[in-house]
């Protein structure tokens, strides 16, 4: 958790001492479309060991909303998630709100293309425990880093890596299972 707290910092900090301008200015709107892959892994380098083996897929829809230039408040929601786990497949949904910054802006084929830094927070439910002896109720935590290149006025692809955390909090369970993903996604942004 340190970690997540120290990088939201210096993305902070950045942000208000980095340039402005770019690809997207303060008032510009977005809708995304995405489809992602998560691997789970249980080394405790971010966070404790987690239990979770669960591979998923998912296809999440998001809506960005740029605070200032090259900064968006970032709302996702994702209906479908499916988990593979050893007691099945488990439906999902999932709700994310959290911020993005685009820190470093070049050209790439003619095309704008924007390296950037995010983090989320929010709920999931599923229709089973995730993890096996979790709950289907859980909180979420994603932090990490991606690139939009601009392939139109108002299209653009988008792809990029976080590092995923699950886990209920220990609301519902005194031993908190969780899950640690490794988490990549691609897909298309419509900005206005």
């Amino acid at each position: 958790m340190r970690w997540s707290v120290g990088f939201a910092a210096v993305v902070l900090l950045v942000g208000l001492v980095g340039c402005h301008g770019g690809m997207h200015q303060k008032g510009d709107q977005q809708i995304t479309f995405m489809g992602s892959y998560g691997e789970p892994f249980n080394e405790g380098f971010v966070w404790n060991g987690a239990d979770g083996t669960g591979q998923n897929g998912a296809f999440t829809v998001g809506y960005n909303y740029f605070l200032d230039d090259r900064i968006a408040l970032m709302i996702n929601g994702t209906p479908y998630r499916i988990y593979n786990q050893s007691d099945g497949d488990i439906y999902a949904g999932e709700f994310q709100m959290g911020f993005r910054y685009y820190f470093f802006e070049f050209d790439l084929l003619e095309k704008p293309l924007g390296l950037y830094a995010e983090m989320l927070g929010g709920l999931t439910y599923g229709s089973n425990s995730i993890p096996e002896e979790g709950s289907n109720f859980n909180f979420t935590h994603d932090t990490g880093a991606g690139f939009e290149w601009q392939l139109s006025d108002n299209v653009s692809w988008i792809s990029g890596y976080r590092l995923k955390h699950l886990s209920n909090g220990n609301f519902f369970n005194d031993d908190n299972p969780s899950q640690n993903e490794h988490h990549v996604y691609t897909g298309l942004a419509v900005s206005w």
